[in-house]
C-alpha cells in the first residue's frame, strides 16, 4: 500500500517526502479502513460470484446494457452537480459513484 522509498543517500529528499507526505498518507491509510476493508467481505462474494456469471446470458446483458447506462447516468450526475454548485453533499454523493459503478463491474471482470 505504501509508496516507494527513496534511496538511503537522498537524505533530505527522504524528510521532506515523510513530512510533506504525512498527510496524504494519513488520508490513504483512513481511506482503507473506511472504505476498502468493509467492502472486502462483499467483494469476496461478489468475486465468487463472477465464476458463475462467466459465459451466461445474465453477463452480456449487463456487459451491454448496464455498464453503458450507468456511465451516462454517471456523467449526467457529475454535471447535475457541477450546475447545482457541487456542495459538499454533491461532492460526498458523487463519491459514491464509482462504488456503485464498481459493484456493477466487478462480476463483468
Amino acid at each position: 500500500m505504501r509508496n516507494q522509498e527513496l534511496p538511503s543517500n537522498e537524505v533530505f529528499a527522504s524528510r521532506l517526502a515523510r513530512w510533506a507526505g504525512a498527510p496524504l498518507n494519513l488520508i490513504e491509510e483512513l481511506g482503507h479502513y473506511l472504505l476498502i476493508l468493509p467492502l472486502n467481505v462483499f467483494l469476496r462474494r461478489l468475486d465468487r460470484a463472477s465464476y458463475w456469471l462467466e459465459g451466461t446470458w445474465l453477463r452480456a446483458v449487463i456487459a451491454h446494457t448496464l455498464f453503458p447506462l450507468t456511465l451516462i447516468i454517471s456523467i449526467w450526475l457529475g454535471f447535475e452537480a457541477t450546475d447545482a454548485g457541487a456542495s459538499i453533499t454533491s461532492i460526498a454523493t458523487l463519491a459514491l459513484i464509482p462504488v456503485v459503478y464498481g459493484l456493477f463491474a466487478a462480476p463483468l471482470e
